[in-house]
């Protein structure tokens, strides 16, 4: 997924993919420790869909699920992938170990929420889809906090929905940002889009994969 950013923040990888606990620490995906069962690789070189020329599954087993993938840069050229096992509901990053990290750099504080504005191909709704209200159910991205600031209706008002909350981020500060995740309550329609009757990541040489979300938005909800 890729990633618009409000004027006056700063968006980067967060300490999920950090060298320490720090959110000044190196970007060093290879040498972190993130909590839980989470896996973390460096986008740049190990895309988990064949992106950057890269081999897609290949890259990963099923004992690394679930897996994410940042590439080492900001706001707009940030490119985030994740993934996950059907039939689980889990995280990727904690509270302090976000998987984006948001610094505010203006003045004033800044509320800040996350909008769903590209569904992927498997995600849009259209026959045979996971409906859009599906996809935030499925993904949703919390703050240190552990409040959820992503959509929760996509079709509530303003032109990409409405959100379940959001966080104040103080003058000069950095918020990190996880992502939790439920496969087990919309597992069937998944299975059908995959065209597999169990766990695609279990059959290596399908390479089956499912888009449902292509890019957000993080910054002011000012909708």
């Amino acid at each position: 997924m890729r990633v618009v950013v409000a004027d006056s923040l700063t968006l980067e990888p967060g300490t999920f993919f950090r060298s320490g606990s720090s959110p000044t620490d190196g970007f060093a995906p290879n040498a972190s420790s993130p909590p839980g069962n989470g896996s973390a690789f460096d986008q740049n070189s190990s895309s988990l869909f064949g992106g950057e020329g890269n081999s897609g599954l290949e890259n990963i087993d099923v004992q690394d699920l679930p897996a994410a993938a940042i590439n080492d840069a900001t706001n707009g050229d940030l490119f985030l992938e994740t993934a996950v096992p059907l039939d689980d509901k889990d995280q990727l990053g904690d509270a302090t170990n976000g998987l984006f990290q948001v610094t505010n750099d203006s003045a004033e504080a800044k509320p800040v929420a996350i909008r769903f504005t590209g569904f992927g191909p498997d995600g849009d709704g259209d026959s045979g889809d996971l409906s859009k209200q599906q996809v935030v159910e499925t993904f949703e991205f919390y703050d240190s906090g552990n409040n959820h600031i992503s959509t929760d209706d996509p079709d509530g008002t303003g032109p990409n929905g409405t959100v379940a909350g959001e966080v104040s981020i103080a003058p000069g500060t950095t918020e990190q940002i996880y992502l939790e995740y439920d496969t087990e309550e919309h597992a069937s329609d998944l299975r059908n889009i995959a065209g597999a009757s169990q766990n695609p990541f279990n059959n290596s040489s399908s390479g089956t994969t499912i888009d449902l979300v292509d890019s957000i938005e993080v910054g002011v909800d000012d909708q």
